[in-house]
């Protein structure tokens, strides 16, 4: 074709660097960001080609020469114009990886189905194909260990289940009705499903399910999965269970109790948090929908700025004035419900045969046949009982099932994943009881009260329950054999008197918020138990001991604040109180958006409290003298000093550290996060940095990150187990590497013993000191706790070695420049 004078050049170039690969026969061939709009078709000629990058090009098809590659195993093709793939992308059957983001594809060749070699494609950014997120999976930036590619059998099965005769449109969305206790929500759901209205309307206990045939543009209609949420705050602690993304959203707020924007901020940042998905067409982060309805108008009109709300949280689709008494702005919410749920392209995707059989199964199960829950062996039969044989697409068929609330599986959690709920209420209803009824006046529940308190549940339901708990930190267990819980949530709300000494010196922290989350501080306590044995805790606080030091946690709803005073001698008050800043930013920067106001109390000036990033910025730009200005005038501020005191100055610096890479099993996640709390105590102290897989940003390639910090890594910590010991991963790349590092020289090898296994079977991790000492399994010590504070006594002495070691090493390094 006749090409611009600029398309040209750059198609000549690509035949140039075309001949010198086939003279110099390389094995990969870069043709990336030429500007090229057509590939020659010489391209054919290098028939050893490995790997060919054409990415950010503008291509809009390749020539029939392609298929002439048989020795390719990668092929580039992001960040093109391809409206369609040729037969001839069949014939490249050594092919292993393949992208295709951000093209125009609007149709896979069948063909496509050859590459049995292939093990990674990527298909996002093509809405034309309709590929949903779960379908398609991570983007080739967001893989992980934890996060690994969508299998491509199971792509391709998706798709072309979807070509063949019985699809059609899904038509289904899962709709959610959120807010406070009694602002109407159940009242909307009357008027919105069936035009009625009753002034003594009981609100909700839990949830309410409903269907709702909702017609949309274009003569169709689309069955809305409708979630009315119970307002009751102990209620909320459960909601995350369920909301999911690729959802529509209300939010329902009044003006009766003069508290909507402290609502509107809560429940938007919650939906932000729990509702936002990549979307597989565009690769973007995308958040559901949500229409704000300003309830019992006629009553009390709601004051809000709407704008500015609108441009702090875009997500939102408008706002509709509703009373349900009068009728007021029930039409126009439905009919903005039905422009929003019309308008989503999920909701219109093409679903095969297979899962509408497959959901309506499942549907008939629980509602004729009573079925709350099955194994998840038992939903695969289910599927494979109606021609869905692949486990990959059994997977995705879960995922899906997931999103529109019709059957739950919480498949990323390999403790809760073996079980698929068909009857939500069954989850709901035996968590509140659980959080109602079955722990003691001290907040303890066992397996024994949990059974007593569902009698008609199996006892491993009833762990499935716990476990659900567990993950969303409403529970942990107080002792290893998992017989035991806490139940933050069930502590009494009254604090205990507090002695005179907490109003004196110490050094304190708190972080203010525009609208405080339910339930932040009971997840605090939650992840920081282990430094809470023993102490007083209760609804909104809990006292914390670290060595001799002692600090106490709490919340103030109507200050809408968390703060932390910490007493004690150095350093013990610095590592606590540097420890608790650290799990605070972390809870604080799960729910996107939070950004609570960070300060620290002058040491000098109790009246006066001082940004904590501002202090850290300060000392970062080496000016850490400076004056704050405070309604006494300014007052002159060290921010080193004050950063001291919350944790030792060389874990702020670029001071050496040793590095520790932790290798463990995800089998063991419980144990890994009881040795982070470990590390993190030791970061605060300057002692230590550390790396774990969970580490890995989004989009980063989990295996090169591992393999790039297995060279960075001063210190191989291994938490031993039968899992660990199994895992070929772990044992043919992790321990291998240290094993030629330690014989090199460079590395320390630590072996953590979590439990009786046959660790000394594998010979090389004898000639190591294990931890705890004696190498006696954490398991083994009662409490397990004793055997964690053992751990960590050791690793702390190790890495004050490795750093005296160092600075040995540094002054010797300047001794001899001295004398040159």
């Amino acid at each position: 074709p006749k090409m611009s004078r600029k398309a040209q050049a750059a198609y000549d170039e690509a035949l140039r660097l075309i001949e010198e690969c086939r003279r110099g026969k390389g094995p990969g061939l870069t043709l990336r960001s030429l500007g090229l709009t057509a590939l020659p078709p010489e391209i054919g000629q290098l028939t050893a080609l490995t790997a060919l990058y054409l990415n950010d090009n503008q291509l809009t098809a390749l020539p029939a020469e392609i298929g002439q590659l048989t020795s390719l195993t990668e092929l580039d093709l992001d960040n093109n114009q391809l409206t369609a793939l040729h037969a001839e992308i069949g014939q490249l059957t050594a092919l292993t990886h393949l992208f295709l983001h951000n093209n125009q594809l609007t149709a896979l060749p069948a063909e496509i189905g050859q590459l049995t070699a292939l093990r990674e494609l990527y298909l996002h950014g093509n809405p034309g194909l309709g590929l949903p997120p779960e379908v398609v999976g991570p983007t080739w930036r967001e893989t992980s260990s934890d996060n690994p590619p969508a299998k491509p059998a199971a792509i391709l099965d998706h798709y072309f289940s979807r070509q063949a005769e019985g699809a059609r449109a899904l038509n289904e969305v899962k709709l959610l009705l959120v807010g406070r206790g009694g602002a109407g929500k159940t009242s909307i759901v009357e008027r919105l499903l069936r035009g009625t209205f009753d002034p003594k309307q009981e609100s909700t206990t839990g949830i309410a399910l409903q269907d709702w045939p909702l017609p949309v543009a274009g003569g169709e209609t689309v069955t809305a999965h409708v979630w009315d949420f119970a307002g009751q705050v102990i209620a909320h602690a459960t909601h995350q269970f369920f909301f999911s993304s690729r959802s529509v959203y209300v939010l329902v707020l009044t003006g009766r109790e003069d508290a909507q924007l402290a609502d509107a901020e809560y429940w938007l940042r919650l939906i932000r948090a729990f509702g936002t998905h990549t979307d597989g067409t565009t690769e973007q982060p995308v958040t559901s929908r949500v229409v704000v309805a300003l309830n019992k108008w006629d009553e009390a009109p709601v004051r809000l700025d709407r704008e500015a709300l609108r441009e702090k949280y875009p997500f939102i689709a408008g706002f509709v004035e509703t009373d349900c008494r009068s009728g007021l702005g029930l039409d126009e919410l439905k009919a903005k419900l039905a422009e929003i749920i019309g308008a989503d392209e999920g909701v219109r995707a093409k679903v095969g045969a297979e899962f509408s059989a497959v959901k309506d199964e499942l549907r008939k199960r629980w509602k004729h046949g009573a079925v709350n829950h099955m194994d998840y062996g038992e939903f695969a039969a289910v599927c494979v009982a109606n021609g869905v044989d692949s486990p990959e697409r059994q997977k995705g068929f879960a995922e899906m099932l997931h999103r529109l609330g019709l059957a739950l599986n919480y498949g990323d959690d390999p403790r809760i994943r073996d079980t698929t709920v068909l009857n939500p209420h069954w989850v709901t209803d035996g968590i509140y009881e659980l959080l109602r009824h079955a722990p003691n006046a001290r907040a303890e529940l066992t397996l024994q009260s949990a059974c007593a308190r569902l009698p008609k549940e199996e006892a491993k339901r009833v762990m499935f329950l716990i476990r659900l708990m567990q993950k969303y930190d409403l529970a942990f267990p107080l002792r290893e054999d998992e017989e035991t819980w806490l139940v933050p949530q069930a502590l009494a709300a009254s604090q205990p008197v507090l002695e005179p000494e907490w109003h004196g010196e110490a050094t304190r922290l708190r972080w203010t918020y525009v609208a405080l989350p339910e339930g932040l501080v009971p997840r605090f306590i939650t992840r920081t138990h282990t430094l809470s044995e023993g102490q007083p805790r209760w609804l909104n606080g809990a006292i914390l001991v670290l060595g001799e030091a002692r600090a106490v946690v709490r919340a103030d709803a109507s200050d809408r604040r968390i703060s932390a005073t910490v007493l004690g001698p150095e350093p013990a008050r610095q590592q606590l109180a540097g420890t608790i800043q650290a799990e605070m930013r972390a809870l604080n920067g799960e729910i996107k958006g939070l950004d609570p106001r960070e300060e620290l109390q002058m040491q000098r000036d109790p009246e006066v409290w001082l940004p904590v990033p501002g202090l850290e910025k300060a000392e970062q730009k080496g000016r850490p003298e400076m004056d704050v200005l405070t309604p006494n005038g300014p007052v002159e501020v060290n921010a080193t000093e004050e950063n001291n005191r919350l944790t030792a100055e060389d874990a702020r610096t670029e001071a050496w550290k040793p590095r520790v890479f932790l290798s463990y099993s995800h089998h063991d996640d419980a144990a890994k996060d009881k040795l982070v709390l470990k590390l993190k105590v030791l970061k605060a102290a300057g002692l230590v940095d550390w790396w774990v897989d969970c580490d890995i940003s989004a989009g980063a390639p989990w295996k090169q990150n591992i393999l790039g910090e297995l060279e960075r890594m001063d210190v191989f910590v291994l938490l031993v187990s039968d899992h660990a010991l199994a895992s070929d991963f772990i044992q043919t790349v992790e321990v291998k590497r240290a094993l030629e590092r330690h014989a090199e020289g460079k590395v320390e090898l630590v072996p953590v013993i979590l439990g009786r296994c046959l660790w000394k079977a594998c010979g090389t991790l004898t000639e190591f000191q294990a931890l705890p000492k004696g190498a006696k399994p954490i398991k083994d010590h009662k409490p397990h706790a004793h055997g964690w504070h053992d751990v960590a006594d050791g690793l702390m002495a190790l890495f004050q070695k490795l750093k005296k070691a160092h600075a040995g090493e540094s002054r010797s390094r300047d001794d001899e420049r001295g004398m040159r």
